[in-house]
């Protein structure tokens, strides 16, 4: 469901330096332009049903609005936009639970959960952006969200999946391909609709 131009005005001021939208252009072009984000009305490509939630961005991006989440030139940006082109994901709102803490080790923010002072600074801002957006479904991209989600957002629904930048182990290295298909399948489970081939060819 497409959202209204007065909640889109309000995440931008709020959030629009460290939130975005999965919208991205074509596969055949540059998966990190913005301009898709100067289009018309653009509220009304957007969706209300889920947002994606991170831990925290790798470094700071904020340059202008909606940049975050589309100027990884590494995995980050290409993985999230094969996954959302073309399915009911499309157009949903992107965020990190803490916002302005920069750390590419999430491994270092570990701690963070049981600190009440970083939890109650980031969770009045979640908060406010969720339920600009009715509500939605959550889904967490990787275990240390998905903690944060079920420990202060019980209210809330939400599903786990792996994180864009996860690479598996030796043992099970994660291709891009076996990336897709592990989100897919997690949607799926939960009665999500999925495309056959959303990605392309690598």
């Amino acid at each position: 469901m497409a959202i209204k131009r007065e909640v889109y005005e309000k995440l931008k001021k709020m959030s629009g330096r460290e939130s975005s939208w999965a919208l991205y252009p074509d596969f055949d072009k540059d998966a990190f332009g913005m301009d898709i984000f100067n289009q018309p009305e653009i509220w009304n490509l957007l969706n209300d049903k889920y947002v994606i939630l991170a831990l925290n961005p790798g470094k700071d991006v904020q340059t202008k609005p909606w940049i975050n989440f589309h100027s990884d030139v590494g995995k980050g940006a290409r993985r999230l936009r094969d996954v959302t082109k073309n399915s009911v994901l499309e157009g949903s709102y992107i965020t990190d639970v803490y916002k302005n803490v920069f750390e590419k080790n999430s491994g270092k923010l570990k701690s963070f959960d049981s600190d009440e002072q970083r939890v109650q600074a980031s969770l009045p801002i979640l908060r406010n952006e969720l339920e600009l957006l009715h509500h939605p479904l959550i889904i967490t991209l990787g275990s240390g969200v998905k903690s944060f989600v079920k420990k202060h957002l019980p209210d809330y629904e939400s599903i786990n999946t792996w994180h864009y930048s996860y690479i598996g182990r030796k043992s099970f290295p994660v291709s891009d391909v076996k990336y897709y298909e592990h989100w897919w399948q997690t949607l799926s489970e939960y009665g999500i609709s999925t495309p056959q081939k959303g990605y392309q060819e690598k």
